[in-house]
């Protein structure tokens, strides 16, 4: 009988928590490629906590895992699943309620997380365990645009994030649209009066967020932005539809949605 253990991840698990995250990956739509330093910067970046995550271990290989992540009283699930090989053994069944158990400990009182439109077997796993269907995210794809003389200035670390925080950020952003998220990315700047937060990727960049100075909106100065970053402009599939000002900026300019979806998710703790 195979010896099964769930517990919090440790440093030395790193490396093999990058693969193990690979691995349960591999066969999803956008699979995933981080080594171990690009998997700490991600729980960093999203303040996933060791000890507020769990990690499930069949004959001391690590088969599981659980990222879990507070901030005051409200937690969020930054990645979940289960190598190919230890599927359907209850194994993330494990780790999702250790993990709930470990943020409730922490003060939390309210957990959400994400998961693809598609993935059913997931979305049935969080049904099971309390979680409601609170939105749906969005993503797009920004055609390319011509060469324009117009460039966008980097910001210092954290200042972009700061500024869409005091020109009115909705405050119920999807945890990696939060500032808190956001002071870890990219920023660049048009004027000192428009802000795009978000991560340089090949032949592109991801946007992530975009803000105007109250006094400055409806000049076109978003769209002026996004044309001044350059090459291929994706948003990742965190935009609330609700949204309506964001979405309606990037679909007049042409952007398509993906063609895939996520659900926000969200349940308490108490």
């Amino acid at each position: 009988m195979a010896s099964v253990v769930v517990r919090a991840p440790t440093g030395a698990d790193s490396a093999r928590l990058a693969d193990l995250h690979n691995d349960a990956f591999s066969d999803y739509p956008f699979p995933s490629d981080l080594d171990a330093a690009g998997l700490q910067a991600y729980m960093a970046q999203t303040d996933v906590g060791r000890r507020t995550s769990r990690v499930a271990l069949v004959d001391g290989r690590l088969a599981s895992f659980c990222l879990g992540a507070v901030r005051g009283r409200v937690a969020s699930i930054r990645g979940e699943g289960t190598a190919v090989a230890h599927r359907r053994r209850g194994f993330g069944t494990l780790v999702l309620r250790e993990t709930l158990a470990a943020l409730r400990a922490e003060g939390a009182r309210e957990v959400g997380l994400e998961v693809l439109d598609t993935n059913g077997a997931a979305r049935a796993l969080y049904e099971g365990h309390g979680f409601a269907v609170r939105r749906r995210l969005v993503g797009y794809e920004l055609p390319r645009t011509p060469t324009t003389s117009v460039q966008a200035a980097v910001v210092e670390a954290g200042g972009g994030a700061e500024r869409l925080r005091a020109w009115g950020w909705p405050q119920d952003a999807p945890w990696q649209l939060q500032p808190e998220t956001l002071r870890h990315m990219t920023a660049w700047q048009l004027e000192d009066d428009a802000v795009a937060v978000g991560a340089v990727r090949p032949g592109g960049v991801s946007v992530f967020a975009v803000g105007v100075r109250p006094p400055r909106r409806r000049h076109g100065l978003a769209r002026r932005l996004l044309h001044a970053l350059g090459g291929s402009v994706a948003v990742p599939m965190l935009i609330p539809e609700a949204w309506s000002a964001g979405r309606g900026l990037l679909e007049s300019m042409g952007a398509s949605l993906e063609l895939f979806t996520q659900f926000e998710m969200a349940r308490g703790l108490l």
